[in-house]
């Protein structure tokens, strides 16, 4: 599937709002795993701000297996 740049403002904004609409998270990453983009559904479940979490690397979201069993054995 070819991805299509928005060819003026008024395409921009209304991908914008299909992306932030959407009753799903969706999260883009680059191929570092850095995140791009994060949709409203994305932000409400994670409970960041766009500010906070973009270009961070999406793995700081998970709980390592470590901490996850030491968080199961109490």
């Amino acid at each position: 599937m070819e991805h299509k740049k928005p060819t003026n403002q008024k395409e921009k904004t209304n991908s914008e709002n299909i992306f932030n609409s959407l009753p799903f998270s969706v999260c883009l990453t680059s191929k570092a795993f850095l995140i791009l983009l994060a949709n409203k559904s994305f932000l409400e479940m994670t409970g960041y701000k766009a500010p906070e979490i973009l270009g961070e690397d999406i793995n700081f979201l998970f709980i390592d297996k470590i901490t996850a069993d030491d968080l199961a054995s109490n």
